[in-house]
């Protein structure tokens, strides 16, 4: 079959652009029109994926938080080795004072967890600390 001779069912794409004619100033215009928000919404999800990744972030303990020792013994760790994110444990009532500068180990009682009041970010530009 000769390539040059078509079947009469077969339509190219320069057959239908024949037809529809030219490609127009009104045709740029209404292309970029839709194109707009489609650009926008595509920018608006990656810009997303990136903003909300997993930040490394812990539990505020604010009787300690000077010394950075502290995280091994008022923060309980994941199986991994890292520290939890959401909990901390909880300090013992019957310690009267806690000193900022010497935050030892037999002050928390490591059987109980209690929730995050506020948490420190080791970077602080993100969607997730908002």
């Amino acid at each position: 079959m000769d390539p040059e001779k078509k079947q009469a069912s077969e339509v190219s794409v320069d057959d239908i652009l024949t037809i529809l004619g030219p490609f127009g100033k009104f045709n740029v215009y209404s292309y970029v029109l839709i194109l707009f928000p489609v650009f926008l919404a595509g920018m608006y999800s990656s810009v997303y994926n990136f903003e909300v990744m997993d930040l490394k972030y812990r539990c505020s303990v604010p009787e300690c938080e000077d010394n950075l020792d502290h995280i091994n013994f008022t923060i309980p760790h994941d199986n991994d080795g890292f520290p939890a994110k959401c909990v901390r444990y909880a300090p013992f009532s019957n310690v009267s004072h806690y000193n900022s500068s010497q935050c030892l180990p037999h002050y928390y009682d490591t059987s109980t967890e209690i929730e995050c009041d506020s948490y420190v970010y080791l970077e602080e530009h993100s969607i997730v600390k908002e």
